[in-house]
């Protein structure tokens, strides 16, 4: 592994926009929105640029490994310890543990393990039986991929391409399978003990671990018709507190403590009873990364587009971007919330929580990150003001830390 000095970043450069004599609303009050507004070009032509406050400071380059990164994630130990986890092409897992630098180095990583799942021939055949022509050639010349990773119980849960998920208790190194979908698996989340996977053709299950069959099981299938490729859990601050009222607003209730299926629609899913809720059109392509903000959801678009909606669904905000590659939400060294995106061959910060309804980020602190070679496909968070990048074709990564002015 090779640890040098960013010679791609090519500029770092700060800019600001402000709109003249156009209301502005928090954005923690985005329901009183009406409906959004598109600038004029007068409006547009009142940007200006300003002083960033968004101080980032570089901190490694990590080369990882020359194989394209599917997926990854971060995972927390017991005692403070912080994992990398990354696959690869064929069902191939590489993890790795961050530890404190030598010498002028503030941190460096290093590789602990790869984890080789090996399929039956059963299993190398899954959901070939379901599919006709064309397809069925298109699965055979697929590429072995995890496309989705989550951590849960001392187990890593691999969503595979062909519709398997690979369990692995860590431990032991046991492993079990599956049979979960028939198609592509691009997320698997965990909420209260039950494992949710979702795939590519709109199928949404539950699964709960059963001791009498020593395996989990299916509690719940959902059809939707969206194309699956991120979910999240959805919590209102009533339903966090606990301080639901059983006589009030039912539809409101019903949107306390919610899944959100996105791809291209979103499906929200009521929790509780484990319905359909609403069903969101998409009109800016897929949804590449979603995450909640107080009482709204955002999500990015990969045409282009960062959307706020109301726990009901209801757009209240929407910016145009570049295409979006990625998108996460920080806290920086002063507890300040912010949001990042990756797009092409460059990462843009957001203070949050302000917004304008004329689709510009009405809090721009902010600053823009370029490279000359990869666009960024992960953005994850560390610990502290400590969080990485991956580049997926270069197989790199990039550690950043906020930091005071001082």
């Amino acid at each position: 592994m090779h640890v040098g000095e960013d010679s791609l970043l090519a500029d770092f450069f700060v800019w600001m926009v402000r709109q003249k004599d156009c209301p502005f609303w928090p954005f923690r009050r985005f329901g009183r929105i009406a409906r959004f507004h598109t600038a004029t070009p007068q409006q547009r032509q009142t940007k200006k640029p300003t002083q960033n406050l968004h101080n980032l400071k570089l901190v490694d380059t990590f080369f990882l490994q020359r194989s394209y990164i599917d997926c990854a994630i971060i995972v927390h130990g017991p005692n403070n310890e912080i994992y990398l986890f990354t696959s690869i092409s064929p069902y191939t897992i590489n993890v790795w543990i961050f530890v404190p630098g030598e010498g002028s180095k503030e941190l460096d990583i290093k590789h602990l393990k790869k984890i080789e799942f090996q399929l039956t021939p059963d299993e190398e055949e899954y959901g070939e039986d379901k599919l006709k022509g064309n397809k069925k050639m298109m699965m055979k010349k697929k590429k072995k991929r995890v496309l989705s990773l989550l951590y849960a119980e001392e187990c890593i849960f691999a969503g595979l391409d062909n519709g398997l998920i690979k369990i692995m208790h860590l431990p032991s190194s046991d492993s079990s399978t599956l049979y979960a979908h028939t198609d592509a698996i691009y997320s698997i989340v965990c909420i209260d003990g039950i494992i949710i996977s979702s795939s590519i053709n709109g199928e949404v299950k539950f699964w709960k671990y059963q001791e009498s069959y020593l395996s989990f099981v299916t509690i719940k299938k959902i059809e939707t018709k969206t194309k699956i490729f991120k979910m999240i859990e959805i919590i209102s601050s009533k339903c966090a507190s606990g301080n639901i009222n059983s006589n009030a607003n039912m539809e409101e209730n019903k949107f306390g403590r919610t899944l959100w299926v996105c791809g291209d629609n979103i499906t929200i899913i009521n929790l509780l009873n484990l319905e359909i809720v609403n069903v969101v059109k998409c009109k800016y392509g897929s949804v590449v990364s979603v995450m909640q903000y107080e009482a709204n959801v955002i999500t990015a678009m990969s045409d282009g587009k960062i959307l706020a909606f109301s726990l009901k669904g209801d757009n209240h905000f929407e910016m145009n971007t570049l295409p979006i590659f990625c998108m996460a939400g920080l806290t920086n060294h002063k507890n300040v919330p912010i949001l990042i995106y990756g797009s092409t061959k460059a990462l843009y910060t957001f203070s949050l929580p302000e917004f304008n309804p004329y689709g510009y980020l009405k809090d721009r602190e902010s600053m823009t990150l370029k490279f000359n070679i990869n666009d960024p496909d992960f953005i994850l968070q560390l610990s502290g003001p400590y969080f990485i990048v991956l580049f997926s074709n270069a197989g790199n990564a990039k550690v950043w830390k906020w930091e005071s002015k001082d």
